[in-house]
């Protein structure tokens, strides 16, 4: 159907080290587009981050898709 990667990053500002969270591997099955499966996993995801302490999430891929999720170019 759907699926959302979160995979765990290491970035290093200054002296300290943090967790960055990347976002990958998005797709859904053309069948199930358009039904939410997507946008519900992607908050899902961001929620997950926060929990596990997360400084940063990137993401990679379609830069509009993101937008509805306080993404933005940098």
């Amino acid at each position: 159907m759907t699926l959302v990667g979160i995979f765990p990053l290491t970035g290093v500002v200054g002296d300290a080290e943090i967790r960055i969270g990347g976002i990958g591997g998005v797709a859904t099955l053309p069948e199930f587009r358009g039904k939410g499966y997507m946008s519900n996993l992607m908050e899902c995801s961001i929620q997950k981050m926060t929990e596990d302490k997360y400084s940063i999430s990137i993401l990679w891929g379609d830069r509009q898709r993101y937008t509805n999720f306080g993404k933005e170019d940098c």
